[in-house]
């Protein structure tokens, strides 16, 4: 499998968020689930930790907007986080509307947030 180079972290962000937008838009159902090592995947990204950390804090932020919803499941010593968009979210309906608009509008809310 080819691993695509990052540049820089603006390049980074827009390969997740356009492998997120384009996860929604070939939903084949109503809901999708994820979690950050696999959005990595299918981004075609290393899967390393540094990477994994860096998916999860642009989840984190669009779980902060309630652009996306989070699903935590306890295990018994450790938290599994899956991260849930569905058919009733402005961004699915966004998304598989427009992409650009899509895409242009879940950056604005990324780079406007410091957290």
């Amino acid at each position: 499998m080819n691993k695509i180079p990052i540049r820089s972290e603006e390049d980074f962000e827009t390969k997740i968020l356009t492998t997120l937008i384009y996860l929604i838009r070939h939903a084949k159902g109503r809901k999708i689930t994820l979690k950050p090592s696999s959005l990595l995947k299918s981004a075609k990204i290393d899967k390393k930790q540094s990477n994994i950390l860096k998916v999860s804090r642009i989840l984190n932020k669009l779980v902060l907007y309630k652009v996306i919803n989070i699903e935590v499941k306890d295990k018994t010593k450790t938290k599994v986080f899956r991260y849930v968009i569905d058919d009733g979210m402005e961004i699915w309906k966004l998304s598989k509307e427009n992409p650009e608009k899509a895409l242009l509008t879940i950056l604005n809310i990324l780079r406007g947030v410091k957290i």
